[in-house]
């Protein structure tokens, strides 16, 4: 019997029939190559949530910086350049980035003399200094120890006993073991903390070494009649949260609570909060004040 298709017909139903083959075979191995495994798409899955994290950390790090600066309210008042705290000199008008340009400068020893010599500030402008020029008031430098008593405490430094509260970086170096760099770290703590209440709180500067304050602080007495005290009932949550005892949160959660309560009477009005631990509303009692 004749077949109804040449021989031409046959071949090239041949090659239609291989192509066909072809095709359907490469869709699969597409799809086998396409396909992620589950290790691939484990690992896709924690770098989605890396990025993730990333823009939430940057999310949070607006929202302190926010409540950090823009919760200063401009309050003009007498004060020194070169003793003054980041707060104070935020409410006179300095921006926060001129803050931590001065607070540099004064930590590597640098001062300002005159009034005229804070127009040089990087970022004053005649405006501001306009603004700040009547209040400034600069104290003059001297140095409290006399040639007499220098000459005394070093032939007597086992024997030196400072009040911590109110000695200058001058007077720190007279101890053993104290020289430029942790005189200006234990003073500029100090100025954080407005005050110390014990030594012991010098265990809380990482820079300087556990031997070293082994030794040095059997040198030193504390007269806490002098701290400065944050008024709970009138501070904004950034400026709580400016003191190195309270974190965001917790400055947050007092400033919230303060709200519904209108008023803090005392220390324990704290304790409700469950951000805090008793250690910590024992540490920072000292550094608040509930007055009306």
């Amino acid at each position: 019997m004749t077949s109804p298709l040449t021989k031409n017909q046959w071949l090239g139903l041949g090659i239609l029939t291989a192509i066909i083959a072809v095709f359907i075979g490469s869709i699969y191995l597409i799809d086998y190559v396409t396909v992620p495994k589950e290790s691939e798409v484990a690992e896709v899955d924690a770098q989605a949530m890396k990025e993730i994290e990333v823009i939430q950390e940057k999310q949070r790090s607006r929202e302190y910086y926010k409540v950090k600066t823009d919760t200063v309210e401009l309050r003009l008042h007498k004060f020194d350049p070169n003793t003054a705290d980041s707060v104070e000199l935020l409410e006179v008008g300095f921006r926060p980035w001129m803050v931590r340009n001065m607070q540099k400068y004064k930590e590597k020893g640098g001062r300002w003399r005159t009034k005229e010599s804070v127009k040089k500030i990087y970022g004053m402008t005649d405006e501001l200094y306009e603004q700040i020029e009547p209040y400034i008031e600069i104290a003059e430098a001297k140095d409290t120890v006399s040639a007499q008593q220098k000459e005394r405490i070093f032939r007597e430094k086992k024997d030196t006993v400072l009040n911590l509260n109110t000695c200058d970086t001058a007077e720190l170096k007279y101890i053993k073991g104290i020289g430029d760099g942790y005189a200006r770290r234990i003073v500029r703590y100090r100025q954080e903390l407005g005050g110390y209440v014990s030594a012991e709180q010098l265990r809380e500067i990482e820079e300087i070494p556990k031997e070293t304050l082994d030794s040095i602080i059997p040198h030193f007495i504390v007269e806490s009649d002098s701290i400065r005290t944050i008024n709970v009932n009138h501070a904004s949550a950034g400026m709580l949260q400016r003191h190195p005892y309270l974190s965001f949160s917790q400055a947050k959660a007092i400033y919230e609570l303060r709200r519904t309560k209108f008023r803090l009477k005392d220390i324990d009005d704290l304790r409700v909060l469950e951000c805090f631990t008793e250690t910590e509303i024992e540490r920072i009692a000292p550094y608040l004040s509930f007055e009306e």
